[in-house]
């Protein structure tokens, strides 16, 4: 998949992560670039004690939309395998399991 930037004025935050169902560990990185697509910031957290993958899902996107608010960032686009976790955030309403 193609990187595609967000439009001027805004940030772009990937996020990505890697986890070991048996160890129960997660790692999660998050990148935020500009709309040239140069870095700004990045950073990586692990976590411990992930059951599940949907627990997974939410852990990343808590903590990349939380960083993202502690930044003061503020015009952001996020980006991961995952959207629908970042559509039940926007939502929670129609998402009432999450």
């Amino acid at each position: 998949m193609r990187w595609i930037p967000p439009k001027k004025d805004w940030l772009m935050c990937n996020v990505g992560f890697d986890w070991v169902k048996q160890t129960k560990l997660l790692g999660v990185a998050w990148v935020v670039r500009n709309h040239r697509g140069v870095v700004i910031i990045h950073s990586r957290r692990a976590f411990s004690n992930i059951e599940s993958l949907d627990d997974v899902r939410v852990v990343s996107v808590l903590w990349a939309v939380e960083s993202m608010t502690s930044l003061h960032y503020n015009k952001v686009v996020f980006a991961s395998d995952f959207r629908e976790i970042f559509v039940a955030a926007q939502k929670p309403l129609q998402w009432p399991a999450m």
